[in-house]
């Protein structure tokens, strides 16, 4: 995640400090600890009053984590996904038209012996 910042002060995490935490803020903005803790209820980027903020680690809801995944590792995990399916419903269309091939030579055979 190298885009990942403080939208206030521009510090990023650095793997060797692990211990360096960032907060997401209902804003949307990205906070580190240091700037978080300077203002009490406050964004520090655009200053909204009554802002509530999430730290951003493994312990995220979903439902935010989201926004911080690898957009390429998901695009390929969708694509494989869709490929599995279109492979899938490709079967199911050709057992329907082998189906409707033996029903043709079925319904061939039965009006030949009528006629």
């Amino acid at each position: 995640m190298s885009w990942v910042h403080c939208n206030n002060c521009f510090e990023e995490p650095d793997a060797a400090k692990s211990t360096r935490k960032f907060f997401l803020t209902s804003c949307s903005h990205i906070s580190c600890l240091q700037c978080q803790e300077s203002v009490r209820n406050q964004c520090p980027t655009c200053k909204r009053e009554g802002i509530k903020s999430i730290a951003i680690d493994s312990s995220m809801n979903k439902q935010y984590r989201q926004f911080f995944m690898d957009v390429a590792g998901i695009i390929t995990t969708k694509l494989d996904e869709m490929g599995r399916i279109r492979k899938f419903q490709d079967s199911q269309i050709q057992n329907l038209v082998k189906e409707f091939e033996n029903f043709k030579i079925h319904k061939y055979k039965i009006w030949s012996k009528v006629l």
